[in-house]
């Protein structure tokens, strides 16, 4: 079997193959399944090829786990918006992409912005495109496959 990184992600120390065969083996050992945990566990031993993509300082890794919490807190944020009989409810914050990282600003902000949307637009189409390669195989999915194709050629013009 050949393993290979999914489209966009790099590990700098590591081979795509050396963590699927490693990770194929920990399954096959555990009855089928793997963890998480399971890889975590396995990864603590510096012979264990996966040892190096964990960060193993705990004050840098603990840091780095309040900020992904932080990032969920900021991600879960909704407004709920009453129009008449109607009601809308939707993200409070989203991401826009800056110089060097990633910030997030108030939704309504953001979209009323014409860069800041076209960005937004971008990310919702890219995430769609993503969603559509995991599960193009899928034949119980191929109407809304074929759907999100021909939207393509419209998303195409629009942008």
């Amino acid at each position: 079997m050949i393993y290979k990184w999914k489209e966009g992600f790099r590990h700098p120390k590591l081979s795509a193959q050396d963590v699927g065969e490693r990770i194929e083996n920990l399954r096959e050992t555990k009855g089928g399944f793997v963890k998480p945990e399971d890889v975590l566990e396995d990864a603590r031993s510096p012979e264990s090829p996966l040892h190096v993509a964990f960060e193993w300082d705990n004050s840098i890794a603990a840091e780095a786990y309040r900020r992904e919490q932080a990032r969920k807190l900021i991600q879960n944020v909704t407004v709920k918006i009453e129009m008449g009989d109607k009601v809308q409810t939707y993200r409070a914050f989203v991401s826009i992409s800056g110089k060097d990282e990633n910030n997030y600003t108030g939704t309504v902000s953001a979209m009323s912005d014409e860069e800041m949307r076209k960005q937004i637009l971008m990310k919702a189409w890219n995430d769609l495109q993503n969603w559509r390669k995991k599960y193009a195989d899928l034949k119980e999915l191929a109407e809304i496959v074929s759907t999100i194709d021909q939207l393509e050629n419209l998303f195409a013009k629009a942008a």
